[in-house]
């Protein structure tokens, strides 16, 4: 109480420096709760009693005490907490942008060594987000355009590290004024901000959202509509994630399904086509026999077309679309229709079969890769793998990748995994770059999404090691990181010196060349993540 009389009666410059001054050293570099505590303590009575103008501290504040929230000690928490609050409380609402940008920078230097998912300060309970959040919501209802955008995008990255419970209280404060963002008329980058944050929302919060979904259905589908392809596929990204919390599911593929029907723009078709894939993933099952039935006829329907993206998001759509059907559905679908590799059709038609049956491979494979239909996969992917157009071997090679990833998971060591390793390792000899570049990107997404090793790496890697002699730059580049990935470079050498001792001498010679002239050095860069081999996805 001493200290706080003390504080208070500082009214002239030099004395308000040296007490801000002073307080912001312990709460920044004091590892020591009790004594952070006491500084935050007196720091709040100052800042929430005085008269005199704390405003060029702000930055410091908003550094000092969003750092502590990442803090553990309880009672450290709750007076950083009460002292935020505080001070946002008394802060000029017209220099908005100025805060924003400050309280912005202050979470991402604490993020910097948070290990953490979520920060302890902000997941206080019954007080999460409150003390920045009138920040970020002024700048939403009353900024300019940029002020907008920037306070859309900091109250994303405020969400994605705060818990569900936390964010319960502010949940109708934020989603409101996203919402009639999004309904004006504003640059794309503001929309995809928007968006972003709505998406992180309806992840962390979900149910919550319940009372807004009506509006969020009307605002996302309006979006899909949007002339900027960015908005549009957000928008799609974001449905799959609303339906997850949709009581009826069939209004919602039904108003998609017509949306797609009725506009004659193919970029936006396909992105409502992309809408009802991310719809199928969360809520396929529940779609009636119906709507179903009638999805796949307009699906199948679609995998000759002679638009390349409305085929691959067709094809895409249906094969996530496999994991939703019955079982007597799937069987016709697969032996009409995905299976189907009669060379006298016409080659858009087989690339439709070809790509839909590689996503199904990756959605369902539980239920494609049964015993009554594995020897027709087996032998429909090896016809895919040396078709006589590069599009449908990529579809098939695809297949290769989705299939091995489903028989490791299982720690298969069935023949069926060798034959699948041996079609990449063959295919590693194509004319075609793409096909070289294709296989070593799915050597890549084994290696990195399995725990275990990659059975074939033995036969693997000399074709890998070929790879990264190779005129075409990019076959090189995605050899070498294939081969990082798979020696496991960046773990520990055991996998290397094991590989190394199984190979004959000549390409010892050859992998230990490669190894020291470029994979020591990608090794010790920063793990990229896992990358995708799905090619039906819009980007």
């Amino acid at each position: 109480e001493y200290c706080k009389s003390v504080v208070l009666s500082v009214e002239d410059e030099l004395g308000v420096r040296t007490i801000m001054e002073d307080l912001l050293s312990v709460i920044t570099h004091n590892t020591e709760a009790p004594i952070c505590t006491a500084a935050v303590l007196i720091l709040n009575t100052f800042c929430a009693n005085t008269d005199v103008d704390v405003s060029e501290y702000l930055p410091q504040l908003f550094r000092g005490l969003i750092g502590l929230l990442a803090r553990k000690d309880e009672k450290l928490l709750l007076a950083a907490w009460n002292c935020l609050d505080a001070i946002t409380k008394k802060i000029d609402v017209s220099r908005t942008e100025e805060h924003i940008v400050s309280v912005r920078q202050a979470l991402k230097f604490t993020l910097l060594d948070f290990k953490g998912k979520e920060l302890p300060g902000f997941s206080v309970p019954k007080k999460g987000i409150a003390p920045i959040l009138p920040i970020f919501r002024e700048g939403l209802l009353n900024g300019t355009a940029e002020v907008k955008e920037t306070a859309a995008l900091g109250l994303g990255e405020v969400i994605s590290v705060t818990g569900a419970e936390a964010l319960k209280p502010s949940v109708v404060n934020i989603t409101g004024p996203l919402i009639r963002i999004l309904g004006d008329r504003f640059a794309w980058t503001l929309k995809v901000a928007v968006l972003d944050t709505l998406s992180m929302l309806l992840v962390k919060v979900g149910i919550m959202l319940k009372p807004f979904l009506p509006q969020l259905q009307t605002t996302f589908v309006k979006a899909i509509n949007d002339p900027n392809r960015t908005v549009r596929l957000k928008a799609a990204s974001a449905l799959g994630k609303l339906i997850l919390i949709h009581p009826r599911v069939d209004p919602l593929f039904n108003e998609l399904i017509n949306g797609f029907k009725s506009t004659e723009d193919v970029s936006i078709k396909d992105t409502f086509v992309q809408a009802i894939r991310a719809c199928l993933e969360g809520a396929g099952s529940k779609m009636v026999d119906a709507g179903r039935r009638q999805l796949t006829q307009t699906l199948v329907a679609m995998l000759a077309s002679p638009e390349d993206s409305t085929r691959m998001t067709a094809a895409g759509c249906l094969g996530t679309l496999c994991a939703s059907l019955s079982d007597a559905e799937l069987a016709d679908l697969m032996i009409q229709h995905l299976l189907d590799t009669d060379p006298s059709q016409d080659w858009t038609l087989r690339h439709g079969h070809s790509m839909a049956l590689s996503v199904a491979l990756k959605d369902a494979p539980d239920r494609v890769w049964t015993h009554s239909l594995e020897k027709s996969v087996e032998s429909t992917i090896t016809k895919l793998v040396v078709a006589d157009r590069i599009p449908i071997c990529l579809s098939g090679l695809r297949s290769v990748g989705h299939l091995l990833k489903c028989l490791l998971e299982k720690d298969s060591t069935q023949k069926i995994v060798t034959d699948l390793e041996i079609l990449l390792i063959k295919s590693m000899k194509s004319d075609s770059n793409d096909v070289k570049i294709l296989v070593a990107q799915i050597v890549s997404f084994l290696s990195d999404s399995q725990p275990g090793r990659i059975t074939g790496d033995v036969q693997l890697v000399p074709a890998l090691v070929m790879g990264t002699k190779e005129k075409n730059s990019m076959v090189r580049s995605c050899c070498e990181t294939a081969l990082v990935s798979l020696l496991k470079l960046r773990s520990a050498e055991d996998m290397y010196q094991n590989i190394l001792s199984s190979l004959d001498v000549g390409m010892q010679d050859s992998l230990k060349e490669v190894v020291s002239r470029s994979l020591r050095k990608m090794a010790a860069q920063p793990e990229s993540p896992v990358e995708e081999i799905d090619d039906t996805i819009l980007r």
